[in-house]
Formats: C-alpha cells, sequence, structure tokens
C-alpha cells in the first residue's frame, strides 16, 4: 500500500539485467558455434542463459523436451541465431521461436525477440512469424559487437 510519500515499500524493486530474467537461445545446429559465442558473452555479463547445447548438460536431464519446455516458459526474451536463412525454418528452431511469437502476441509474455544473422536480410528473407522483430547482422564481414 503506498505511504504519505506515494511509494509503495513493499513493492518488487524493478528487475535489473541479468538478475531474474532468462534469455532462452534458440539455433540450428549449424549455427551451435556462433549460438555459443553468444551464450558466453551474456554469461560473461552475468546474464541468465538457456541454450540446449550447453545448457541441458549443465543442467544434467535426460528428458530434453521437458527441459526446453521448462526454459521456454522461464524465458523472458528470446534470441534466434541463423547464419542461413534455411536455418529458422529447422524443426526444433521453428517450434522454438513459434512457442515464443504466440506467448508474446498472447500477452503471456512481454519480453524480446531479436534475431541474430550473419549477413543482412530483407524482411521477405525470413519466415513471416519473424518478420516484426528486430534483426541484428552479425559477423564478420559487418563486424563483431563489443
Amino acid at each position: 500500500m503506498p505511504d504519505e510519500s506515494g511509494s509503495d515499500p513493499g513493492a518488487k524493486a524493478p528487475e535489473k539485467p541479468g538478475q531474474d530474467g532468462l534469455v532462452f537461445i534458440s539455433a540450428s545446429s549449424k549455427d551451435y558455434k556462433l549460438a555459443g559465442e553468444l551464450y558466453d558473452f551474456l554469461a560473461a555479463r552475468g546474464i541468465r542463459a538457456f541454450f540446449s547445447a550447453r545448457s541441458l548438460v549443465e543442467r544434467g536431464r535426460t528428458d530434453f523436451r521437458q527441459e526446453i519446455d521448462k526454459a521456454l516458459e522461464e524465458a523472458d526474451h528470446m534470441i534466434v541465431v541463423a547464419s542461413d536463412t534455411a536455418h529458422f525454418k529447422s524443426e526444433w528452431v521453428q517450434a522454438e521461436w513459434g512457442v515464443f511469437v504466440n506467448e508474446l502476441r498472447s500477452g503471456r509474455k512481454r519480453g524480446n525477440l531479436i534475431i541474430l544473422v550473419r549477413k543482412p536480410l530483407k524482411p521477405g528473407d525470413l519466415p513471416i512469424g519473424l518478420r516484426s522483430y528486430q534483426v541484428l547482422a552479425f559477423g564478420p564481414e559487418i563486424g563483431r559487437a563489443s
């Protein structure tokens, strides 16, 4: 309940980046090298991330589908990594971003979906479900973010 100053002493403090939020990294096995670099980049900055190639091993669980679903449920944000437009359509990648997009559209999630690509793309190069989201090009010909 607000006090005389108008603030609510029982209110939860806003989240700080890297504190509680989870970033889900979705990538085809063909893009695991880049996705692994992204995972390491986020981890070095204290940002919690789920990347199946690393996180499933760390969690030590054998029911991969259940663990991936759990991570999708927990995730506040998603980064889809693809070095080729065909990789957006791989079975697992499409299933993961499809679930996340549906959660955003339904209002059950309010986070961000970012698409990380190796070369600049036109919106028409992306699957229709991803065309309205932020696309960032990342690669040697573009320059690496630091």
